[in-house]
């Protein structure tokens, strides 16, 4: 994964990532990687805001938030309440198929600065997650409530 870093970027090794470079940065850029182990690669000239050239197909997309200006902020993610699709059915309690994982608070979230002034009731849209918006209750704090995922990894 990459993480914003001034005007560059900093390279991080995670299993399970892209393994290669030759990606398109969220932006309109691709950059080219002279060497996976390290990162350490260069913008493709004339790709900025403009297609890839002729013969270069990028591998996939970074998306990224510069470190430099990005404000922290927390993340609910929410799933079914119950992990059960009829938890009171005959003499079940439904007290116990209640989802421990119904919500998922991520904290430490870096955002773009523009969403330190997030309106509640607006909608946002988190790249690669889904639609959020700010909460209403929490107005002290930047926090922002998962309304539409676009992953659903539930098995009926």
């Amino acid at each position: 994964r990459a993480i914003g870093a001034g005007k560059g970027f900093q390279f991080i090794q995670s299993p399970g990532l892209l393994k290669h470079l030759g990606v398109e940065l969220n932006g309109g850029m691709v950059a080219k990687a002279a060497s996976t182990a390290t990162g350490v690669g260069s913008i493709v000239p004339n790709t900025v805001g403009a297609d890839a050239p002729e013969g270069i197909r990028p591998r996939g997309v970074i998306h990224w938030v510069d470190s430099a200006t990005a404000v922290e902020c927390t993340a609910n993610l929410y799933d079914r309440l119950f992990n059960e699709a009829a938890p009171d059915e005959g003499n079940k309690n439904f007290l116990e198929h209640i989802n421990p994982a119904s919500l998922v608070r991520i904290t430490g979230c870096k955002a773009e600065s523009s969403l330190s002034d997030a309106a509640v009731g607006h909608h946002y849209q988190f790249e690669r997650e889904g639609y959020f918006t700010r909460d209403s209750i929490e107005k002290d704090a930047l926090v922002f409530n998962c309304t539409i995922g676009l992953r659903d990894n539930w098995k009926a």
